[in-house]
Formats: C-alpha cells, sequence, structure tokens
C-alpha cells in the first residue's frame, strides 16, 4: 500500500503503535472505507431496482463506518472493534431476516464471523470468539426463525437469481479482501522486521568494532601520555620536560576530540530528531568561527556562497556536527604547498531539498579510498591523527536527517562533498 494511504488510514504515525496494533489498525480502516462503499453500492442497487425501504439503513451503515474509521484513526481501537462489528451483524441480520426468498444474505454471516476474529485477533480471541458466536446466533435467528415477522414482497424468479448472484459474489470478494489486507499487512510488517535486523545486524557488528577500536583508541594515548610523564619526571633538562609536556597535551587533544566523537555517535543513534528554524549562514559563520584557530585555518580563504537570510528546518546540533566535521577534514587537509588555500560553500535548492556543497583545494583522495571513507574508523592518509570516526558519523548523521552524502575527489587537486538535506520548511 502505498504510503500515503497507510497513514492517511491509520492516522498515527506508525512508530508509535506496535506492529501487531499497526496491523489491526490498517485493517480495520481498509474494512470500514470498505463497508462505505457497500453500503453506497447496495443504496444504488435498490435505486435501480426501485426497491425501497432500506434507504435508512445503508445510511446509517456509511455513517457507523465512517465514525468506526475516525476512531481507528484516533487510536479508539476497542470502541471501533464494538461499534463496528455490532453495525455489521444488526444490518445483515435485518436483510437476512426479510430474505425468505433465500438471496444470498446469510452468507454475509460468514464475513461478520471472519472480520470479528481477524480484527479482534490472537490477544483477544475470547472477544473475537464471542463476537463469531453472536453471528452464529443471529444467523439462526434469521435463516430458522422469523423473528421481525417482516412483510415478504413477491419477487421474480429472475430477481432472485440476479441478487443470490450479487450477494455471492460481494460476499465472496468481502471474504477474500479480508485475506488480501491481512496478507498485505503481514507482507508489509515483515519487510518492516526484516529491515530492522538488517540494521540490528549492522548495529551489533558496528558495535563489536566499535567496543574493540574505541578501547584500543582510548587506551593508546593514555599509555604514551603515561611514558611521557615518565620521561618528564625523570629528566632534569627544562627543554625536553617541556617538549614532554607539549606532546602530552597533543595527546590529550587527540583523546578529547575522540570523545567528543564518541558523543556525537551516541547523541545520533539515540535521541529523536528535534526540528527547529536554523539560519544556514548564521550557523556555517558560527561553525567556521569554532574551528578558526586549528592548525593551518588562517591561511585558508573561506568563501560562502549562501543567502544570509535563508532558512531550514532541521536538527540544529545533527548539522552543526556535519558542518564541523566536513569543514574541519578541509581544514586538516589543506594543502601548505599552495599559495591560495580555499574552502568555498555554495547552496541552491530543489523541491524540499537543499544541496549544499563543501569544496577545497587540499590533497585530496586517492581513487583506492573512495569505496571506504564512510567506513568506521577507516583513515584515508597517514597524515591523519583522528580516530576515523568522523565520517563514518557524517554518513549517518545524514542519513538520520533523510539526507544524501557525495562526493569527488582528485588526488593533488581537492575534494568536493555534496550534501542534500530535506528542508522541510
Amino acid at each position: 500500500m502505498l504510503e500515503w494511504l497507510s497513514k492517511f488510514i491509520v492516522g498515527s504515525p506508525k512508530d508509535s503503535l506496535a506492529i501487531v496494533d499497526f496491523k489491526i489498525a490498517r485493517l480495520r480502516g481498509q474494512l470500514a472505507l470498505l463497508a462505505i462503499i457497500l453500503g453506497i453500492f447496495y443504496f444504488l442497487v435498490d435505486k435501480i431496482n426501485s426497491i425501497k425501504g432500506n434507504d435508512l439503513y445503508y445510511i446509517t451503515m456509511v455513517c457507523i463506518s465512517t465514525i468506526t474509521f475516525w476512531l481507528n484513526r484516533k487510536g479508539k481501537y476497542l470502541a471501533a472493534n464494538i461499534i463496528f462489528i455490532s453495525l455489521v451483524n444488526l444490518v445483515v441480520f435485518y436483510f437476512a431476516s426479510k430474505d425468505i426468498y433465500r438471496l444470498g444474505t446469510h452468507m454475509f454471516f460468514l464475513c461478520c464471523c471472519i472480520m470479528a476474529i481477524v480484527l479482534f485477533g490472537y490477544r483477544d480471541r475470547k472477544a473475537a470468539l464471542f463476537a463469531s458466536g453472536i453471528s452464529l446466533l443471529l444467523f439462526v435467528l434469521s435463516y430458522i426463525y422469523d423473528v421481525l415477522h417482516l412483510d415478504k414482497p413477491p419477487l421474480s424468479n429472475e430477481f432472485i437469481r440476479i441478487n443470490f448472484t450479487i450477494n455471492f459474489i460481494v460476499a465472496l470478494v468481502i471474504c477474500l479482501a479480508i485475506v488480501y489486507f491481512l496478507m498485505d499487512v503481514n507482507f508489509h510488517s515483515e519487510k518492516e522486521i526484516l529491515k530492522k535486523n538488517e540494521l540490528l545486524v549492522k548495529t551489533n557488528a558496528e558495535l563489536d568494532s566499535f567496543v574493540y577500536r574505541a578501547s584500543h583508541d582510548l587506551r593508546s594515548p593514555l599509555s604514551s601520555i603515561l611514558g611521557l610523564a615518565e620521561i618528564g619526571t625523570l629528566t632534569d633538562d627544562l627543554g625536553e620536560a617541556k617538549k614532554c609536556l607539549a606532546m602530552i597535551k597533543e595527546r590529550v587533544a587527540v583523546q578529547d576530540q575522540f570523545i567528543k566523537e564518541i558523543i556525537d555517535y551516541s547523541r545520533n543513534a539515540r535521541q529523536e530528531i528535534l526540528y527547529e528554524k536554523v539560519v544556514l549562514k548564521t550557523l556555517l559563520i558560527n561553525v567556521i568561527d569554532g574551528l578558526r584557530y586549528n592548525e593551518g585555518a588562517k591561511r585558508i580563504d573561506f568563501q560562502l556562497n549562501i543567502d544570509h537570510t535563508f532558512e531550514i528546518v532541521t536538527d540544529k546540533i545533527r548539522l552543526t556536527v556535519i558542518l564541523n566535521n566536513l569543514i574541519g577534514n578541509a581544514i586538516k587537509y589543506h594543502d601548505p604547498n599552495k599559495g591560495s588555500q580555499y574552502i568555498k560553500i555554495e547552496m541552491n535548492t530543489d523541491d524540499n531539498n537543499i544541496n549544499l556543497a563543501i569544496e577545497d583545494n587540499g590533497i585530496g583522495i586517492e581513487d583506492e579510498h573512495f569505496t571506504k571513507i564512510f567506513t568506521m574508523f577507516y583513515r584515508a592518509t597517514e597524515r591523519s591523527k583522528g580516530s576515523g570516526l568522523g565520517l563514518y558519523i557524517v554518513n549517518e548523521t545524514v542519513q538520520k536527517l533523510g539526507g544524501l552524502i557525495s562526493f569527488n575527489s582528485t588526488f593533488g587537486i581537492g575534494t568536493r562533498f555534496l550534501l542534500v538535506i530535506p528542508i522541510n520548511n
């Protein structure tokens, strides 16, 4: 089923419902729509055949089915079940009690039983069996006993054959529709479960790798710091002691950056998206200002071709993480041998997306690394002092925002990253 139609029927966001509840809610909404269509269909059939006296029942059926549909969207599932199944049983009982000529209306009690079992489900199987028992009782009362004592107008054999055929086909279509709707929701639920299982396998694999590499990357600088501290305490040379302190400072900075990346990784994986209006150019200026004291940043010309009034509705923290990593990398891997160094940031919009390009004339990326740079803990150059988490976090964060990231690079020339992010205005 189309996603928009599914949301129209269920009403609530899919993620807010358990899989079983979502399946039944979707099925209930489909059956309510089907009942509305059938009420209109039989109303027109009676009009074509000049049959009078049933209009009120058809209108009631359409109205109650509409109420059921509304209750289903509001999450009032028990009330929707009781009202809908009671309505269907009473309407079928009314017409079956009038059916002295056996026009096939009794077959709709089978549809009532199937609907009760499907809508209440195994979890509420006692209620399902009770509702099915009521349908069976009403069938017996209407088929064997003339409980309503209604008038039975004379009907022609042709009319009886035509109406029996119509009722048989409609009852068959309803049963098939129930089975099809059930198969449909099961199919999509299974796809969702498989998707989540694949994500779980991926997450577990990444977690194993993360724990192993993180423990190594956390311990390695600490071991180095302990060694430098030991050297510093043993030496009487002030110059050598200052050198050890400088190296300790460098190791601490690496450790601090790694911890920040772990926090970014955890925040992206666990926190919900918090949408807010963000002035893009202001955010970029703040990010660049925070990176201006990085090594080599003072020699780089930052070129922002961004409308200063442009706003995007997105998660500000996540977008900041993305821009910090990409611009930080462009600074880190600048080419000091080039007389003119720049980082150019441009944007344009199409439909509901913003296309943000971050281009530099740094050292570039060799072709052999293209397929791996978004991999966890992968370092594309020996010049890297980082953990190899940065671009992995960028890729995961962009996906969390519903966007895409791509790049092209020529080694020795420069790199261009392109972000495509929903505007959500």
